[in-house]
């Protein structure tokens, strides 16, 4: 029972810092016409995961944010990456409250190796934006 309340916390959590960021109206899509809010949706297959189950409670909120950027608006970008590839920058991370940048590098790689992501260009040394894609490896048949 303790770790069901633990998991409803942090989910508590999450939508709580969610929201804020929203309430700020810094991350809006056009495409959205009756809110004008960007969204993003996570499938039941991606909650019940096993991969998804063992990543901290810091890494799902980063893959929701990261998901969050999707679409992008960047035609160059999509016409190299295709329609899931975004940008996420040192900006943007501290938009959503992701601090601790040496952090998110890790669990940005995290994030890629159990397969919900994938790094096309890993520029943070050059000081360009990075390019991500969603994936969906993470997906096995259980």
């Amino acid at each position: 029972m303790a770790n069901q309340n633990s998991k409803n916390q942090q989910w508590n959590n999450m939508n709580k810092a969610l929201s804020k960021t929203n309430n700020k109206g810094k991350f809006y899509n056009s495409q959205d016409k009756v809110t004008h809010e960007k969204f993003t949706r996570i499938c039941l297959s991606l909650v019940d995961s096993k991969p998804f189950r063992e990543l901290t409670t810091t890494q799902k909120w980063l893959y929701v944010c990261m998901s969050l950027q999707v679409p992008s608006h960047d035609k160059k970008l999509i016409e190299r990456y295709g329609q899931n590839a975004f940008y996420f920058n040192w900006r943007i991370q501290q938009n959503f409250g992701l601090l601790n940048h040496g952090q998110n590098i890790k669990n940005i790689r995290i994030l890629a190796q159990k397969g919900f992501i994938e790094i096309k260009e890993d520029n943070h040394h050059n000081k360009k934006r990075n390019i991500y894609c969603l994936s969906s490896k993470w997906y096995t048949e259980e």
